[in-house]
């Protein structure tokens, strides 16, 4: 504000898109605590809901310390409001080392494939992908692969690569122990969903083959 204000609250902000549909609530108002004569505003939006043409509206019923109100409402530019997670896909195939492909040898990396529903899910478009990855018997799942930004195109498998090092990692790493693998999405809204985890396994196989002449 332009000036110190009196009277402002939760009531006086509404945010609707272009419809005129309530987009969110206000959560609380509160005087910024370093900024003259700013306020911080907490809102929730809809739960399950998306909408791209949300504005602000900030109404009459405050004034200045002389009383003075607002001759007019006042609006913001338009914002988005995503509380969508993406949608929950199965994580693909998993290609490890070995003609079979079912191995992990510590030598080589493995390579899963992801879904990417960019064609129906708009907002995948900017955000991000990551590969995570755990032994069977542990509970917790660990990144083993950097975040990569979701380019615009069609629905597609994205090649993910999880590296020797990383892997090797993992919490209970150890030879014959059992590899599982599965995606992580992000939105260009942050909203996060962990794809099921992919039905093909690796197999930790790091000893050499031995051999005696007799």
């Amino acid at each position: 504000f332009s000036k110190p204000i009196q009277s402002f609250a939760a009531a006086d902000i509404a945010i609707e898109d272009s419809s005129s549909t309530v987009r969110a609530s206000i959560d609380s108002v509160t005087a910024h605590p370093s900024i003259a004569n700013a306020y911080n505003v907490v809102i929730t939006g809809n739960a399950n809901e998306a909408a791209e043409d949300c504005k602000a509206t900030i109404g009459q019923n405050w004034s200045d310390l002389a009383g003075n109100a607002p001759a007019a409402n006042s609006e913001s530019s338009t914002f988005i409001i995503d509380r969508v997670n993406p949608s929950a896909k199965t994580t693909s195939s998993v290609t490890g080392s070995g003609a079979s492909n079912a191995y992990f040898n510590e030598d080589e990396s493995a390579i899963v494939l992801m879904p990417i529903d960019r064609a129906t899910d708009p907002s995948l478009v900017g955000g991000t992908y990551k590969l995570q990855a755990k032994v069977s018997s542990e509970a917790g799942w660990i990144d083993v692969s950097t975040e990569a930004t979701i380019s615009s195109g069609a629905d597609y498998n994205q090649s993910v690569t999880a590296t020797a090092s990383s892997v090797k990692a993992l919490t209970a790493y150890a030879e014959g122990a059992l590899l599982q693998f599965r995606g992580v999405v992000i939105d260009k809204n942050s909203n996060t969903t962990e794809f099921t985890q992919s039905s093909h396994t690796l197999t930790v196989d790091t000893l050499k083959p031995a051999f005696t002449l007799t």
